[in-house]
């Protein structure tokens, strides 16, 4: 029989073959799918029916039948041909289609995720292309190629700010605390077709003092990098700091400069809370508790196993937060946090020993300050609550209970009165 490799004598008639083709059809199934990867075996043919061919008695080997009348499947066995195989693993190569389609593609990750050039060298990545693309060779001129590449999308950009009428630049000087390196950015926004467009044209580093004019002559070397005309530069935004805003006035006029409106109105709680002594103390030791937590390995556990306790999820756990004048909103971030935790921080407090001997300073403990609060409005709501004779009986229990120390749970205070 064709299907099982297997010769059926005849004597003039079909009953042997009738008997054979009886044999349990599932037999003859996995003897053709055992076949189908077997290069040795003949009969090859390669055609898209074939492909169809095979999917199909894939299938019916999944699928339960208890017909005995299925007739017999012609078997066909699958083998790539040399020719396309050779031509699918060369594709791979240098200079080919695929080679550039995977290399375009590592770019694209490095430059859009921010990796380092160095993941290529690294052995898990080159692992992992191994296994996905076998025939892939990791290039080793990434350098060279990312070069390359910026031109490209250089030109690209270039074209399209020479077709612009107006366009508008942002600047802002930033510095890597890290490196202790200063670097002036500049984006450039435009419409195009009706939709906002943007981009990056430059990051350089600043290698002198921050001053006006020398602000000023790297703004003029973006422009004339860029070949961007003043008068296409209908408006130049930047903080408040006087030495760039000086040097966009001395660029391009004292009408074409604007600050940047999202600073400005951080600048405006910024000013509030400075005058407002109190809370600026008050500020100032939470940074401290905050400091302390955050530099010390065992006071940091202390609140993380208290939440653990209470049955917090570790994918749930809190930690205190640090404020950082040049992020905006850090300090509402600090507090916010810090309200959360404050209990549990409490709790902790006592048990720990912090860092100067400032902090361990009673007059300048937060929860000195607490007291002091607290204690002050307690008395005058006692006040209160004895002059008024009308007060709800609920409202004057409530009132007439004892302050509650820092460190304890006040609901299970409340709940012995």
């Amino acid at each position: 029989g064709k299907l099982c490799m297997k010769n059926v004598k005849t004597s003039g008639n079909t009953t042997n073959l009738k008997t054979h083709v009886m044999i349990p059809m599932q037999h003859h199934k996995k003897v053709l799918l055992d076949n189908v990867d077997d290069p040795t075996v003949s009969n090859i043919e390669n055609t898209a029916e074939t492909d169809k061919e095979a999917t199909k008695l894939a299938l019916n080997e999944r699928l339960e039948t208890n017909s005995q009348d299925e007739p017999p499947i012609k078997k066909r066995n699958i083998q790539v041909s040399i020719d396309p195989a050779f031509h699918s693993v060369q594709s791979f190569s240098e200079g080919e289609i695929k080679y550039a389609k995977l290399s375009n593609a590592l770019l694209f990750m490095l430059v859009k995720d921010g990796l380092p050039l160095s993941i290529t060298e690294k052995q898990g990545f080159k692992e992992y292309c191994k296994i996905a693309t076998p025939h892939f060779k990791l290039p080793s001129t990434i350098c060279r190629m990312l070069g390359h590449k910026y031109e490209i999308i250089e030109n690209a950009l270039k074209k399209v700010l020479s077709s612009r009428a107006y366009i508008t630049l942002i600047t802002d000087v930033w510095t890597d605390t890290m490196n202790s390196k200063s670097y002036l950015g500049v984006t450039v926004h435009f419409i195009n077709n009706k939709e906002i467009m943007s981009g990056m044209l430059d990051v350089y580093p600043l290698s002198e003092r921050h001053t006006a004019d020398y602000l000023a002559e790297m703004l003029m070397e973006v422009q004339n990098k860029w070949n961007i005309t003043s008068s296409k530069v209908v408006c130049v935004v930047s903080d408040g700091a006087p030495n760039i805003v000086k040097a966009i006035n001395d660029t391009y006029g004292d009408h074409k400069h604007f600050y940047c409106f999202a600073h400005v109105l951080n600048l405006i709680p910024q000013k509030a809370i400075s005058n407002i002594p109190t809370l600026v103390s008050l500020l100032t030791k939470i940074k401290q508790i905050v400091t302390f937590f955050t530099h010390s390995v065992v006071a940091c556990d202390k609140p993380i196993s208290l939440q653990l306790q209470d049955g917090t999820d570790k994918e749930s756990i809190l930690k205190l937060k640090q404020e950082v004048l040049t992020r905006w909103n850090s300090t509402f971030y600090m507090l916010e946090r810090f309200k959360l935790l404050a209990f549990k921080i409490s709790m902790v407090l006592p048990d720990l020993s912090l860092i100067t001997e400032r902090n361990k300073d009673d007059g300048n403990d937060l929860w000195s300050y607490h007291k002091q609060v607290t204690s002050n409005h307690s008395n005058g709501i006692a006040s209160i609550a004895s002059s008024n004779s009308n007060m709800e009986l609920e409202l004057r229990q409530y009132l007439d209970l004892p302050l509650v120390n820092i460190d304890e749970n006040v609901l299970e205070v409340w709940e012995t009165f």
